[in-house]
Protein backbone atom coordinates (compact mmCIF):
# COMPACT_ATOMS: atom_id res chain seq x y z
CA UNK A 1 0.00 0.00 0.00
CA UNK A 2 1.87 3.40 -1.28
CA UNK A 3 1.76 6.21 1.57
CA UNK A 4 -0.58 9.27 1.04
CA UNK A 5 1.14 12.40 0.75
CA UNK A 6 -0.47 15.57 0.79
CA UNK A 7 2.05 18.14 -0.57
CA UNK A 8 1.03 22.10 -1.43
CA UNK A 9 1.60 22.10 -5.53
CA UNK A 10 4.20 24.42 -6.39
CA UNK A 11 2.28 26.17 -9.18
CA UNK A 12 2.86 30.45 -10.16
CA UNK A 13 0.23 32.16 -9.65
CA UNK A 14 -0.14 36.20 -11.06
CA UNK A 15 -2.57 36.95 -8.27
CA UNK A 16 -1.30 36.69 -4.95
CA UNK A 17 -4.51 37.35 -3.05
CA UNK A 18 -5.52 34.04 -4.46
CA UNK A 19 -2.76 32.35 -2.31
CA UNK A 20 -5.31 31.67 1.13
CA UNK A 21 -7.97 30.56 -0.84
CA UNK A 22 -5.47 28.03 -2.67
CA UNK A 23 -3.91 27.04 1.18
CA UNK A 24 -7.40 26.40 2.35
CA UNK A 25 -8.74 24.28 -0.40
CA UNK A 26 -5.33 22.08 -0.31
CA UNK A 27 -5.81 21.57 3.62
CA UNK A 28 -9.17 20.62 3.33
CA UNK A 29 -8.47 18.05 0.43
CA UNK A 30 -5.40 16.64 2.32
CA UNK A 31 -7.65 16.38 5.70
CA UNK A 32 -10.07 14.36 3.88
CA UNK A 33 -7.94 12.27 2.54
CA UNK A 34 -6.18 11.48 5.10
CA UNK A 35 -9.69 10.48 6.86
CA UNK A 36 -10.52 7.91 3.91
CA UNK A 37 -7.32 6.10 4.68
CA UNK A 38 -6.93 5.20 8.61
CA UNK A 39 -3.17 4.86 9.43
CA UNK A 40 -2.30 1.17 10.64
CA UNK A 41 -1.46 0.94 14.23
CA UNK A 42 1.78 0.66 15.29
CA UNK A 43 1.93 -2.10 17.81
CA UNK A 44 3.29 -1.05 21.12
CA UNK A 45 5.42 -2.24 23.88
CA UNK A 46 2.06 -2.09 25.81
CA UNK A 47 -0.42 -3.77 23.23
CA UNK A 48 2.24 -6.93 23.27
CA UNK A 49 2.14 -7.38 26.79
CA UNK A 50 -1.58 -7.10 27.36
CA UNK A 51 -2.28 -10.00 24.68
CA UNK A 52 0.11 -11.84 26.45
CA UNK A 53 -2.05 -11.96 29.68
CA UNK A 54 -5.18 -12.20 28.00
CA UNK A 55 -4.05 -15.54 26.50
CA UNK A 56 -3.56 -17.13 28.79
CA UNK A 57 -6.39 -15.86 31.08
CA UNK A 58 -8.89 -16.78 28.50
CA UNK A 59 -7.56 -20.76 28.62
CA UNK A 60 -8.55 -20.13 32.36
CA UNK A 61 -11.87 -19.31 31.68
CA UNK A 62 -12.63 -22.11 29.32
CA UNK A 63 -11.01 -24.53 31.41
CA UNK A 64 -12.97 -22.66 34.76
CA UNK A 65 -16.25 -23.48 32.82
CA UNK A 66 -15.35 -27.37 31.75
CA UNK A 67 -15.28 -27.79 35.15
CA UNK A 68 -18.63 -26.56 36.12
CA UNK A 69 -20.30 -28.32 33.55
CA UNK A 70 -18.69 -31.68 34.64
CA UNK A 71 -19.24 -30.88 38.11
CA UNK A 72 -22.83 -30.06 37.48
CA UNK A 73 -23.39 -33.19 35.66
CA UNK A 74 -21.72 -35.55 37.98
CA UNK A 75 -22.93 -33.92 41.38
CA UNK A 76 -26.36 -33.19 40.46
CA UNK A 77 -29.01 -35.43 42.52
CA UNK A 78 -31.56 -35.61 40.02
CA UNK A 79 -31.34 -36.64 36.12
CA UNK A 80 -34.01 -38.07 33.89
CA UNK A 81 -35.41 -40.56 36.78
CA UNK A 82 -36.23 -37.54 38.66
CA UNK A 83 -38.21 -36.08 35.90
CA UNK A 84 -39.96 -38.75 35.08
CA UNK A 85 -40.33 -39.55 39.03
CA UNK A 86 -42.26 -35.94 38.68
CA UNK A 87 -44.10 -37.03 35.36
CA UNK A 88 -45.25 -40.17 37.41
CA UNK A 89 -46.68 -39.26 40.30
CA UNK A 90 -49.09 -35.94 38.29
CA UNK A 91 -50.10 -39.22 36.51
CA UNK A 92 -50.77 -41.87 39.52
CA UNK A 93 -52.12 -38.27 41.26
CA UNK A 94 -55.09 -38.44 38.87
CA UNK A 95 -55.83 -41.93 39.12
CA UNK A 96 -56.92 -41.71 42.70
CA UNK A 97 -55.36 -40.59 46.35
CA UNK A 98 -53.36 -43.12 48.35
CA UNK A 99 -56.15 -42.70 50.95
CA UNK A 100 -58.53 -43.72 48.88
CA UNK A 101 -56.70 -46.51 47.64
CA UNK A 102 -55.73 -48.42 50.95
CA UNK A 103 -58.64 -48.25 53.62
CA UNK A 104 -61.92 -48.74 52.90
CA UNK A 105 -63.68 -46.70 55.56
CA UNK A 106 -67.19 -48.14 55.40
CA UNK A 107 -68.61 -50.48 57.02
CA UNK A 108 -68.76 -53.88 55.07
CA UNK A 109 -72.04 -56.52 54.84
CA UNK A 110 -71.95 -59.09 57.16
CA UNK A 111 -71.58 -62.66 55.57
CA UNK A 112 -75.05 -64.60 56.59
CA UNK A 113 -72.68 -67.64 56.01
CA UNK A 114 -70.83 -66.79 58.67
CA UNK A 115 -73.96 -66.75 61.43
CA UNK A 116 -76.50 -68.83 59.89
CA UNK A 117 -75.90 -72.43 59.89
CA UNK A 118 -74.09 -71.94 62.90
CA UNK A 119 -77.43 -70.62 64.72
CA UNK A 120 -79.46 -73.54 63.31
CA UNK A 121 -76.64 -76.07 65.11
CA UNK A 122 -76.15 -74.42 68.71
CA UNK A 123 -78.27 -71.43 68.87
CA UNK A 124 -78.48 -71.55 72.86
CA UNK A 125 -74.43 -71.46 73.18
CA UNK A 126 -73.60 -69.08 70.47
CA UNK A 127 -76.73 -66.73 70.22
CA UNK A 128 -74.58 -63.90 71.65
CA UNK A 129 -71.73 -64.32 69.14
CA UNK A 130 -71.30 -61.81 66.10
CA UNK A 131 -68.25 -62.05 63.34
CA UNK A 132 -67.65 -59.45 61.15
CA UNK A 133 -65.09 -59.81 59.15
CA UNK A 134 -62.72 -56.81 60.71
CA UNK A 135 -63.07 -58.62 64.00
CA UNK A 136 -63.30 -62.22 62.66
CA UNK A 137 -59.34 -62.73 63.52
CA UNK A 138 -59.68 -61.54 67.14
CA UNK A 139 -62.77 -64.04 67.36
CA UNK A 140 -60.90 -66.64 65.78
CA UNK A 141 -57.93 -65.71 68.89
CA UNK A 142 -60.44 -65.93 71.25
CA UNK A 143 -62.00 -69.35 70.63
CA UNK A 144 -58.44 -70.61 69.73
CA UNK A 145 -57.70 -69.89 73.36
CA UNK A 146 -60.93 -71.01 74.47
CA UNK A 147 -60.01 -74.50 73.07
CA UNK A 148 -56.96 -74.44 74.95
CA UNK A 149 -58.68 -73.88 78.45
CA UNK A 150 -60.95 -76.50 77.86
CA UNK A 151 -64.20 -74.70 77.68
CA UNK A 152 -66.71 -77.44 75.74
CA UNK A 153 -68.92 -73.81 75.44
CA UNK A 154 -66.43 -72.09 73.53
CA UNK A 155 -65.13 -75.29 71.57
CA UNK A 156 -67.96 -75.74 69.49
CA UNK A 157 -68.02 -71.70 68.76
CA UNK A 158 -64.41 -72.70 67.77
CA UNK A 159 -65.92 -74.85 65.28
CA UNK A 160 -68.15 -73.16 63.91
CA UNK A 161 -65.91 -70.21 63.07
CA UNK A 162 -63.39 -71.96 61.32
CA UNK A 163 -65.78 -72.45 58.66
CA UNK A 164 -65.34 -69.56 57.47
CA UNK A 165 -61.36 -69.43 56.30
CA UNK A 166 -62.26 -72.45 54.17
CA UNK A 167 -64.75 -70.68 52.46
CA UNK A 168 -61.65 -68.01 51.85
CA UNK A 169 -59.51 -70.60 51.11
CA UNK A 170 -61.64 -72.11 47.84
CA UNK A 171 -61.73 -68.29 46.28
CA UNK A 172 -59.15 -67.59 44.28
CA UNK A 173 -55.98 -65.43 45.02
CA UNK A 174 -55.76 -61.72 43.19
CA UNK A 175 -54.11 -61.09 39.91
CA UNK A 176 -52.75 -57.63 38.81
CA UNK A 177 -54.33 -55.69 36.31
CA UNK A 178 -58.32 -57.34 37.16
CA UNK A 179 -60.28 -54.50 35.59
CA UNK A 180 -60.74 -52.80 32.14
CA UNK A 181 -57.12 -51.37 30.88
CA UNK A 182 -59.21 -48.52 29.17
CA UNK A 183 -58.69 -47.52 25.57
CA UNK A 184 -56.28 -44.54 26.22
CA UNK A 185 -53.80 -46.38 23.62
CA UNK A 186 -52.36 -44.71 20.72
CA UNK A 187 -51.27 -48.19 18.46
CA UNK A 188 -52.59 -51.88 19.39
CA UNK A 189 -48.91 -53.27 20.93
CA UNK A 190 -49.31 -52.06 23.99
CA UNK A 191 -52.62 -53.22 25.33
CA UNK A 192 -51.36 -56.57 23.40
CA UNK A 193 -48.13 -56.40 25.61
CA UNK A 194 -50.49 -56.55 28.97
CA UNK A 195 -52.53 -59.56 27.56
CA UNK A 196 -49.19 -61.15 26.56
CA UNK A 197 -47.78 -60.79 30.41
CA UNK A 198 -50.69 -61.31 32.37
CA UNK A 199 -51.46 -65.12 30.59
CA UNK A 200 -47.96 -65.89 31.23
CA UNK A 201 -47.67 -68.89 33.27
CA UNK A 202 -44.08 -67.57 34.80
CA UNK A 203 -45.75 -64.12 35.49
CA UNK A 204 -48.77 -66.08 36.93
CA UNK A 205 -47.41 -67.72 39.85
CA UNK A 206 -44.83 -64.95 40.77
CA UNK A 207 -47.86 -62.88 42.26
CA UNK A 208 -46.19 -59.48 42.53
CA UNK A 209 -46.83 -57.54 45.54
CA UNK A 210 -45.27 -54.40 43.87
CA UNK A 211 -48.26 -54.97 40.67
CA UNK A 212 -50.99 -56.43 43.24
CA UNK A 213 -50.87 -53.94 45.92
CA UNK A 214 -51.90 -50.39 43.25
CA UNK A 215 -53.86 -52.10 40.12
CA UNK A 216 -55.94 -55.07 41.85
CA UNK A 217 -59.37 -54.93 43.42
CA UNK A 218 -59.32 -58.19 44.28
CA UNK A 219 -56.47 -57.61 46.17
CA UNK A 220 -58.14 -54.56 48.08
CA UNK A 221 -60.98 -56.87 48.66
CA UNK A 222 -58.38 -59.46 50.30
CA UNK A 223 -56.83 -56.81 52.44
CA UNK A 224 -59.81 -56.55 54.52
CA UNK A 225 -59.40 -59.70 55.95
CA UNK A 226 -56.21 -61.09 58.16
CA UNK A 227 -56.76 -64.55 56.22
CA UNK A 228 -56.94 -63.89 52.96
CA UNK A 229 -54.27 -61.29 53.04
CA UNK A 230 -52.06 -64.01 54.40
CA UNK A 231 -52.70 -66.55 52.29
CA UNK A 232 -52.08 -64.33 49.24
CA UNK A 233 -48.79 -63.23 51.02
CA UNK A 234 -48.14 -66.79 51.43
CA UNK A 235 -48.56 -67.13 47.76
CA UNK A 236 -46.39 -64.30 46.75
CA UNK A 237 -43.60 -65.22 49.14
CA UNK A 238 -43.43 -68.47 48.43
CA UNK A 239 -42.33 -67.93 44.61
CA UNK A 240 -38.90 -68.89 42.87
CA UNK A 241 -37.15 -65.10 43.45
CA UNK A 242 -34.74 -65.58 41.49
CA UNK A 243 -36.61 -66.33 38.33
CA UNK A 244 -39.47 -63.67 39.23
CA UNK A 245 -36.88 -60.92 39.01
CA UNK A 246 -35.69 -61.49 36.29
CA UNK A 247 -38.96 -62.42 34.36
CA UNK A 248 -40.23 -58.54 35.80
CA UNK A 249 -36.64 -56.83 35.28
CA UNK A 250 -37.27 -58.13 31.30
CA UNK A 251 -40.80 -56.67 31.03
CA UNK A 252 -39.51 -53.12 32.52
CA UNK A 253 -37.28 -53.18 29.12
CA UNK A 254 -39.36 -54.47 27.36
CA UNK A 255 -42.25 -51.74 28.16
CA UNK A 256 -40.18 -49.06 26.89
CA UNK A 257 -39.90 -50.34 23.57
CA UNK A 258 -40.61 -48.35 20.92
CA UNK A 259 -42.65 -51.13 19.43
CA UNK A 260 -44.47 -51.79 22.54
CA UNK A 261 -45.53 -49.20 24.61
CA UNK A 262 -42.83 -46.45 23.77
CA UNK A 263 -45.72 -43.93 22.69
CA UNK A 264 -47.70 -44.48 26.07
CA UNK A 265 -44.82 -44.17 28.43
CA UNK A 266 -43.63 -41.24 27.11
CA UNK A 267 -47.10 -40.14 27.48
CA UNK A 268 -47.53 -40.87 30.97
CA UNK A 269 -50.01 -43.43 30.57
CA UNK A 270 -50.99 -44.46 33.58
CA UNK A 271 -51.90 -48.34 33.27
CA UNK A 272 -48.28 -48.13 31.55
CA UNK A 273 -46.50 -46.27 34.82
CA UNK A 274 -48.20 -48.75 37.11
CA UNK A 275 -46.93 -51.47 35.23
CA UNK A 276 -43.38 -50.03 34.41
CA UNK A 277 -42.91 -49.03 38.85
CA UNK A 278 -44.08 -52.49 39.80
CA UNK A 279 -41.85 -54.01 37.34
CA UNK A 280 -38.71 -52.19 38.69
CA UNK A 281 -39.90 -52.33 42.26
CA UNK A 282 -40.48 -55.83 42.47
CA UNK A 283 -36.97 -56.87 44.56
CA UNK A 284 -38.03 -54.30 46.90
CA UNK A 285 -41.03 -54.49 47.36
CA UNK A 286 -40.64 -58.77 48.02
CA UNK A 287 -39.10 -58.06 50.52
CA UNK A 288 -41.38 -55.45 52.21
CA UNK A 289 -44.34 -57.99 51.89
CA UNK A 290 -42.65 -61.13 53.11
CA UNK A 291 -41.47 -59.69 56.29
CA UNK A 292 -42.62 -61.32 59.36
CA UNK A 293 -42.85 -59.37 63.17
CA UNK A 294 -41.52 -61.02 66.31
CA UNK A 295 -44.86 -63.05 66.50
CA UNK A 296 -44.24 -64.62 63.07
CA UNK A 297 -47.05 -62.31 61.34
CA UNK A 298 -46.43 -60.87 57.95
CA UNK A 299 -45.91 -57.25 58.87
CA UNK A 300 -48.12 -55.52 56.16
CA UNK A 301 -50.93 -58.17 56.69
CA UNK A 302 -51.26 -56.39 60.24
CA UNK A 303 -50.81 -52.99 58.82
CA UNK A 304 -53.30 -53.10 56.49
CA UNK A 305 -55.90 -54.68 58.93
CA UNK A 306 -54.92 -52.39 61.85
CA UNK A 307 -58.35 -50.57 62.40
CA UNK A 308 -57.01 -48.46 65.07
CA UNK A 309 -54.05 -46.64 62.89
CA UNK A 310 -55.09 -46.77 58.94
CA UNK A 311 -52.06 -45.02 58.07
CA UNK A 312 -50.09 -48.14 58.88
CA UNK A 313 -50.29 -49.57 55.37
CA UNK A 314 -49.36 -46.31 53.73
CA UNK A 315 -45.85 -46.74 53.64
CA UNK A 316 -45.82 -49.60 51.79
CA UNK A 317 -46.81 -47.52 48.74
CA UNK A 318 -43.57 -45.99 48.37
CA UNK A 319 -41.91 -47.99 46.08
CA UNK A 320 -44.17 -47.43 43.51
CA UNK A 321 -44.19 -43.77 43.40
CA UNK A 322 -46.79 -42.34 46.01
CA UNK A 323 -45.98 -39.89 48.28
CA UNK A 324 -47.03 -40.45 52.14
CA UNK A 325 -49.98 -38.54 52.54
CA UNK A 326 -49.58 -35.39 54.92
CA UNK A 327 -49.90 -35.27 58.64
CA UNK A 328 -50.22 -39.46 58.85
CA UNK A 329 -48.68 -41.04 61.40
CA UNK A 330 -47.56 -44.83 60.88
CA UNK A 331 -47.21 -46.80 64.47
CA UNK A 332 -43.57 -46.85 65.09
CA UNK A 333 -43.05 -50.50 65.60
CA UNK A 334 -40.33 -52.43 64.70
CA UNK A 335 -42.11 -53.48 61.48
CA UNK A 336 -42.30 -49.85 60.24
CA UNK A 337 -38.04 -49.70 61.56
CA UNK A 338 -37.48 -52.99 59.26
CA UNK A 339 -39.77 -52.24 56.15
CA UNK A 340 -37.92 -48.39 55.77
CA UNK A 341 -34.51 -50.23 56.22
CA UNK A 342 -35.25 -52.36 53.15
CA UNK A 343 -36.51 -48.85 51.58
CA UNK A 344 -33.79 -46.62 52.33
CA UNK A 345 -31.30 -49.28 50.68
CA UNK A 346 -33.39 -48.87 47.35
CA UNK A 347 -33.96 -45.16 47.87
CA UNK A 348 -30.21 -44.29 46.71
CA UNK A 349 -30.84 -46.07 43.16
CA UNK A 350 -31.93 -42.94 41.26
CA UNK A 351 -33.83 -45.43 38.87
CA UNK A 352 -36.19 -46.56 41.93
CA UNK A 353 -39.75 -44.37 41.89
CA UNK A 354 -38.90 -44.79 46.03
CA UNK A 355 -36.10 -42.68 45.59
CA UNK A 356 -38.46 -39.64 44.86
CA UNK A 357 -40.41 -40.37 47.97
CA UNK A 358 -38.45 -41.63 50.35
CA UNK A 359 -36.84 -38.55 51.85
CA UNK A 360 -39.81 -36.69 52.91
CA UNK A 361 -41.59 -39.76 54.15
CA UNK A 362 -38.86 -40.91 56.29
CA UNK A 363 -38.65 -36.91 58.12
CA UNK A 364 -42.36 -37.16 58.37
CA UNK A 365 -41.77 -40.14 60.21
CA UNK A 366 -39.11 -39.25 62.18
CA UNK A 367 -41.02 -36.35 63.69
CA UNK A 368 -44.14 -38.82 64.97
CA UNK A 369 -41.14 -41.78 66.08
CA UNK A 370 -37.93 -39.47 67.31
CA UNK A 371 -35.38 -38.00 65.16
CA UNK A 372 -33.56 -40.97 64.44
CA UNK A 373 -35.92 -43.71 64.12
CA UNK A 374 -35.17 -44.34 60.66
CA UNK A 375 -32.55 -42.97 58.14
CA UNK A 376 -33.96 -39.79 56.85
CA UNK A 377 -30.69 -38.77 55.30
CA UNK A 378 -30.08 -41.26 52.27
CA UNK A 379 -28.12 -40.09 49.51
CA UNK A 380 -29.46 -40.70 45.63
CA UNK A 381 -26.97 -42.10 43.33
CA UNK A 382 -27.72 -40.07 40.67
CA UNK A 383 -24.47 -41.82 38.54
CA UNK A 384 -25.45 -45.49 38.78
CA UNK A 385 -26.35 -46.22 35.19
CA UNK A 386 -28.24 -49.72 35.03
CA UNK A 387 -29.67 -50.78 31.58
CA UNK A 388 -33.56 -49.43 32.83
CA UNK A 389 -32.02 -46.15 34.19
CA UNK A 390 -30.65 -45.57 30.63
CA UNK A 391 -33.91 -46.64 29.09
CA UNK A 392 -36.11 -45.05 32.03
CA UNK A 393 -34.44 -41.92 31.75
CA UNK A 394 -35.38 -41.55 27.68
CA UNK A 395 -32.19 -39.37 26.69
CA UNK A 396 -28.32 -40.27 26.25
CA UNK A 397 -25.57 -42.06 29.34
CA UNK A 398 -23.80 -39.11 30.85
CA UNK A 399 -20.29 -40.59 29.86
CA UNK A 400 -21.49 -39.73 26.55
CA UNK A 401 -22.50 -36.08 27.20
CA UNK A 402 -19.30 -35.97 28.98
CA UNK A 403 -17.14 -37.39 25.79
CA UNK A 404 -18.78 -35.11 23.49
CA UNK A 405 -18.04 -32.04 25.60
CA UNK A 406 -14.18 -32.91 25.45
CA UNK A 407 -14.63 -33.60 22.12
CA UNK A 408 -16.05 -30.04 21.22
CA UNK A 409 -13.49 -28.26 23.79
CA UNK A 410 -10.25 -29.94 22.26
CA UNK A 411 -11.73 -29.68 18.33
Amino acid sequence: MEPTTCRAPRTKSTASRHDHWDDWAWNASCHHKSLGRPRRATPSRHNSTLSTLTAPLSVRLNLLLLVLLLWSLLCSPTDAASQKGDRRRSALASIASPGELLVDRSEPPTPPSLRMPHQERDTGTVSTVTVKPAQSTLSFGLASTAVSNGSPTTATASASIFTAPSSASDSPLPVPFDTNLGNNFTSTTCPNFFDSFLNNADFKTCYPFSLLLGTSTGFFAASKSLVRITRTLDATCNVDFDKCSALMARLGQQIQSENVCGAEFRATNPPVLQAYDGFIAYQTMYQAACLRDTNGQYCFADAITNTSSTSDAYPYYLPVGVDLPGGSRPTCNKCLKDTMIIFAGSASNATQPISQTYGNAAQQINIGCGPEFVNDNVMVNSGSSTVLGLLAGGGLPRWVVLLTLLIVYFS
